[in-house]
């Protein structure tokens, strides 16, 4: 039984870590896709060459 228990606890820690993880790395896209964002703004306002 108490094997039982350990190996629930084990399953349920891993599936929180691996939903940290996904959360973090989609947290991590966005802001580099914000940060290419701002670049890409940055560059069409200096009047640089236009992006095709």
């Amino acid at each position: 039984m108490s094997w039982l228990l350990v190996g629930l606890a084990l399953f349920l820690v891993f599936g929180l870590v691996m939903v940290f993880a996904l959360c973090r790395a989609a947290r991590l896209g966005d802001e580099m896709a914000d940060k290419l964002a701002d670049r890409r703004d940055v560059r069409s306002s200096d009047g640089g060459e236009p992006e095709c």
